[in-house]
């Protein structure tokens, strides 16, 4: 029994370190500040300052402190002052990439000036928050307390543009020039091949734009080509490209220096297109602008007609034709790999690897009772490899218990004792 009673002690040890991995945290919210003016209040567009005044009592203390203005919505700083001292009396200090801090007996006095911090995010399309804390370098750089938000006003430049890629490419059948515009199962885009741009719809304050209008271009992250640029006549604007990489590519329209919001669009270029694959239906973005990434460049690098391409196409789309659901579910999408189709949705990944992880714990736990087994039938009743084979064999029993019981053991106790989020219920 007292192998039973080491496993159980171990068994329970990790179980309780799983549970303890699990839960929740506790939080401490920082504290207001006592902040008198400049919060809670939308600022004109063309700001070119913003002014925040907060009294901040009798700090007497020897620490540091420093402004911060972040983006709350993209999770990014967007302006942040020099450190500064509140018990050295009044001063008034400017900052470069901020703006001018100045004490004034207990009331501090922030004159707000980075660009980012009093404009909306280009291509959000909603009013944007700046959110102002005030940092304390002796909590390691935790907010000492939240001086509040301030709203500048969304951009006012029309989403819903659409946006057509296409390229002029040979038809193998009848060696004629066909315009092959990429969106669809059957489109492809060829590397080193002039590529061209037609953005349609572009509205600004409520009107068709007419005016200068760029490209902005990118792959992988980093610069594809220079920019096409071009002008904007009645809501219309055309450009070009040849892209010398063959991957993925970002494209996003602006005008007069804004983004438009949801102007933008995600396509792959290959190096392998084949001759049948070409759209030459004209087909443009989606409503808000952007199309999904293309999700058949892995399978374009699988055999033409294969089996193993066909069921990696149905496995990007979703297509779900030889099952009672719907074609192009999006809960049924996935990466196609070695192993199959594994979905993309975390859920759904966490749920194969518990299903894999009870597979392989299952595996073992059968092996460990054939091995139990084989030593007990050649064990010729030597005593000891009796006692070996009965020790094994309750090791892989209380395992598969283990096992078996594992889930609902977490269940119960993740939503039913601690009640954290997605361990069970309706």
């Amino acid at each position: 029994m007292s192998k039973l009673r080491q496993i159980l002690l171990v068994a329970t040890i990790l179980l309780g370190s799983v549970i303890s991995g699990i839960a929740p945290q506790q939080v401490f919210a920082a504290e207001a500040c006592n902040t008198i003016e400049g919060v809670g209040v939308a600022i004109p567009k063309d700001a070119t300052s913003h002014r925040i005044t907060v009294n901040v009592g009798n700090e007497n203390d020897t620490y540091g402190y420093y402004v911060k203005v972040e983006n709350p919505f993209f999770d990014n700083d967007e302006a942040q002052s020099g450190t500064f001292r509140l018990d050295e009396g009044n001063f008034s200090e400017e900052y470069f990439d901020f703006g001018t801090v100045s004490l004034s007996g207990n009331v501090l006095t922030l004159i707000i000036k980075n660009n980012d911090a009093l404009q909306t995010t280009l291509g959000t399309g909603e009013d944007n928050a700046h959110q102002v804390n005030l940092f304390r370098h002796q909590n390691n750089n935790n907010i000492h307390c939240e001086i509040g938000n301030y709203y500048t006003p969304k951009n006012t430049l029309g989403a819903g543009c659409q946006i057509y890629i296409s390229q002029q490419r040979n038809n193998p059948a009848d060696n004629t020039v066909q315009q092959c515009y990429y969106g669809g199962a059957a489109s492809c885009l060829q590397v080193n091949t002039n590529v061209t741009i037609r953005a349609e719809n572009l509205v600004k304050d409520g009107a068709a734009y007419s005016g200068p209008v760029r490209f902005v271009m990118g792959a992988q992250g980093w610069d594809a080509v220079k920019d096409p640029t071009g002008t904007a006549s009645n809501g219309v604007a055309t450009g070009s490209f040849v892209p010398d990489t063959d991957s993925q590519h970002t494209l996003q329209v602006q005008g007069g220096g804004y983004d438009f919001p949801g102007c933008s669009y995600t396509f792959n270029i290959s190096d392998n297109c084949q001759g049948t694959q070409c759209n030459t239906t004209p087909t443009a973005s989606s409503g808000n602008g952007v199309i999904t990434p293309d999700p058949f460049l892995l399978c374009d690098q699988l055999p033409e007609g294969s089996d193993a391409k066909e069921e990696c196409i149905k496995c990007a789309t979703g297509d779900a034709s030889s099952t009672d659901e719907e074609p192009g579910d999006e809960s049924r999408k996935g990466i196609w790999t070695a192993f199959g189709c594994v979905n993309r949705a975390p859920e759904q990944i966490a749920g194969e690897l518990i299903r894999l992880g009870l597979s392989i714990g299952g595996g073992i736990g059968l092996l460990m009772i054939l091995g139990a087994g084989f030593i007990f039938s050649t064990s010729q009743g030597d005593p000891k490899r009796v006692g070996d084979a009965k020790d094994l064999m309750t090791a892989a029993v209380t395992g598969l218990l283990f096992i078996i019981f594992s889930v609902t053991i977490l269940q119960f106790i993740g939503f039913s004792v601690l009640q954290i989020p997605g361990f069970g219920g309706s």
